[in-house]
């Protein structure tokens, strides 16, 4: 065998060395400089950041002024954001999931990556997704709502021409509607069109549903934020965890507990899980991820259980459960868990550019039916059906005191003290694959989106048209 100089073996290993140094920066490095640019909070951190960390063509998609008011919209609506996780949808596309110190949900930020290089941003709260495109809309300032309604309805029919949306916008100042459209196609093979009276599943909006049922048990003295879910659920199959996670911790995200949307998810029929405990099988039996109330993760597992939890305190299953006691109280005629299979012509069918959750996903990728990816009944965690009307009303219904007492309301809606006027904020979203829903509200003015295409469609055109209205 022929020997090879030393000298010759360092210079090809600086050669090496060199090369890698010049190599652009690991997808997972850029990223995490990204975000300790964000929650720096310092003036200028993501301006130095973009001098290296962006594309020219990302760097004049806004100006300056603009690029400094969107960073701060994000600080201050989001608050700090730490990573949970990063994954790669393909060679030139990056999702980052991240929990948020304002938000009781997790967020997903989706990157375009040119040669190492951030070329595209969408940010989207609420569940997985990101296959989706950014929808876009710019409102007069100063304008009537008339003008407001004329400006938005061309806008949206241009999104839609450009199928970068479709489903109902309502917009409506103390509780009564100003804009009410639907928009594109519920069901494309059929040509079937969105009307303001289609049902749209609304993914993790379903866990305010959810926390509502606990605070009525609560408020009725059939259980307390402090029990272990042993207490309610002795079978559990997991009786050293059922011990140590409380009712509080499930509602809080700070359980342990992990998703429900795993291989066994993708492996299994998803018309055998009916009932909370049908869910239990492919999560339980799984070590925690943390020693509850050590921090927070968002965990669809978690509500799966605070609904077995519900039916067994309330002694009737959980759907029935909320229908008796939420649903039909407040009015909401056009709500439900029916099955999503296609054949209810009043829901609209989800299109996503992606696979099931966790999946591949390509905002440029063609469209295809979601049937068959999500809980085909919807869960205590999500993917329950709704008009946009109806959670309207829903939101007028808490404020007003109807459900709950006022110690209790305050408490579903996030705040430590009660507000007789029932002026809380909120501001909840679902999204999944070709589903994306949000409902932003103060009471003074509320923003409700819901469509049938990926995140962030929905939830983002609704935080942006609260902004609209809310901060003139």
């Amino acid at each position: 065998m022929k020997r090879v100089p030393v000298k010759m073996i360092l210079m090809a290993l600086a050669l090496a060395c060199a090369a890698v140094a010049q190599q652009p920066k690991s997808a997972a490095g850029l990223l995490r400089a990204f975000f300790e640019a964000v929650n720096s909070n310092e003036p200028g951190a993501v301006a130095e950041f973009y001098k290296d960390g962006v594309t020219e063509r990302f760097r004049t998609l806004r100006s300056p002024e603009e690029n400094r008011a969107f960073y701060e919209r994000i600080r201050n609506d989001l608050g700090k954001l730490t990573v949970q996780g990063m994954r790669r949808v393909g060679p030139a596309k990056a999702v980052a999931t991240l929990e948020a110190e304002k938000m009781s949900m997790p967020v997903e930020f989706a990157f375009d990556l040119v040669d190492g290089k951030i070329d595209g941003l969408s940010v989207h709260v609420g569940g997985h997704g990101g296959g989706g495109r950014e929808t876009k809309v710019r409102l007069p300032e100063g304008a009537s709502d008339e003008e407001l309604a004329v400006a938005l309805d061309r806008q949206l029919r241009e999104l839609v021409k450009a199928d970068e949306f479709s489903g109902v916008v309502l917009l409506a100042r103390n509780g009564e509607p100003i804009f009410h459209r639907g928009y594109g196609f519920a069901e494309r093979a059929s040509g079937r069109l969105v009307t303001t009276g289609t049902r749209f599943d609304v993914a993790s909006i379903t866990k305010f549903l959810t926390k509502i049922a606990v605070a009525q048990l609560a408020q009725a003295g059939t259980l307390e934020l402090s029990d272990l879910i042993f207490e309610h659920l002795p079978k559990y199959p997991d009786p050293e965890a059922a011990r140590k996670i409380t009712i509080q911790h499930l509602v809080d995200h700070s359980s342990g507990l992990g998703d429900i949307f795993n291989q066994r998810w993708m492996e299994v029929d998803k018309s055998v899980f009916i009932e909370p405990v049908d869910f239990f099988s492919i999560f339980a039996d799984q070590p925690l991820r943390f020693e509850p109330g050590e921090r927070r993760f968002y965990s669809n597992a978690g509500y799966i259980t605070l609904g077995a939890v519900v039916a067994a305190v309330s002694g009737t299953p959980y759907f029935e459960y909320i229908e008796e006691n939420i649903l039909r109280p407040a009015g909401m005629t056009a709500s439900g868990f029916p099955a999503k299979d296609g054949s209810d012509p009043g829901i609209a069918v989800g299109y996503t550019r992606g696979g099931p959750m966790g999946g591949h996903t390509d905002a440029g990728g063609p469209l295809r039916a979601n049937l068959g990816m999500l809980p085909i009944r919807g869960c205590p965690a999500g993917s329950s059906t709704h008009s946009a009307e109806d959670l309207l009303e829903l939101d007028r219904v808490l404020r007003a005191g109807k459900l709950l007492n006022p110690k209790w309301t305050a408490w579903v809606f996030g705040s430590d003290v009660v507000d007789e006027d029932g002026g809380y904020k909120i501001g909840v979203a679902g999204g999944g694959p070709g589903v994306s829903a949000g409902w932003q509200s103060d009471g003074a003015v509320t923003a409700i989106v819901l469509a049938n295409l990926d995140p962030p469609a929905g939830e983002g055109l609704a935080m942006e048209l609260y902004r609209a209205l809310a901060e003139p």
